[in-house]
């Protein structure tokens, strides 16, 4: 059975293919009437909701925020779904067009927080993971009440999507600077702690030791030996040799 992730990836493909093929046509031929246009914009909402599945099922594949993925899975295909209608049946409904803008905006908010969410923080920085979740939300409100609110200041509003959108940019930034910090640290942390006080000791008489799981970089402690990580679900082995023995 294929995965949400493969789907998404074999939907981009074929979309990316398929807009590659309109415009060379349109070049080559100079005609690019209503219908190449229909099937250039299907090509390219596909395209887009294939890349915002892609965010939300990668974090899928981690086991992290379950619900999150899922939802932006479901976003991303009701979104497409719409555009898709709305391009082929000509609507031209205002009302229809605000919710389809909606939509777009609540699905590109969600993959937005699913790829931040890949970042794996200290306890010390985990308060910009935070931070960045709710700019992220705000945004996407004050977008949402643009949309939908007629009557507003428009030149307030704009300058608090200005400002909400540095702010947004700036913490997209700094989250994977921090995850890497984060790492380095954990690291460090983890060689002290494995430092054995008597090196001499079989793996079977050291009992549970600090582990550091080389996928998510989750911390915890676990014997020697076969071990799958209670996060991620990666599977790997650890063993500790006594001086001078020699590793296989």
């Amino acid at each position: 059975m294929n995965s949400p992730k493969r789907i998404a990836l074999y939907s981009l493909i074929v979309a990316l293919v398929i807009s590659a093929l309109i415009g060379i046509y349109a070049l080559l031929h100079g005609e690019f009437d209503w219908f190449e246009m229909r099937i250039l914009l299907t090509s390219v909402t596909i395209s887009g909701g294939s890349m915002c599945s892609l965010a939300c099922a990668s974090l899928a594949e981690t086991r992290k925020k379950l619900w999150l993925p899922a939802a932006g899975i479901l976003l991303s295909a009701l979104t497409v779904l719409f555009i898709l209608y709305g391009i082929w049946a000509d609507v031209h409904d205002d009302t229809f067009w605000k919710v389809v803008m909606s939509l777009g905006v609540a699905t590109a908010a969600t993959a937005h927080v699913c790829l931040l969410s890949h970042a794996r923080l200290s306890s010390t920085y985990i308060i910009a993971s935070v931070a960045a979740d709710i700019a992220i939300a705000t945004l996407a409100l004050l977008i949402l009440a643009l949309i939908w609110i007629e009557d507003m200041d428009s030149i307030t509003w704009f300058r608090l999507l200005g400002v909400n959108s540095i702010v947004v940019a700036v913490l997209s930034i700094m989250l994977p600077i921090l995850h890497k910090l984060s790492a380095t640290e954990a690291i460090g942390e983890t060689k002290e702690e494995d430092a054995p006080q008597e090196m001499a000791r079989s793996n079977d008489d050291l009992g549970e030791i600090p582990v550091l799981c080389p996928q998510c970089e989750a911390r915890f402690k676990h014997a020697p030996g076969k071990i799958e990580c209670g996060r991620c679900g990666c599977m790997f082995r650890v063993e500790v040799y006594s001086p001078g023995k020699e590793t296989p």
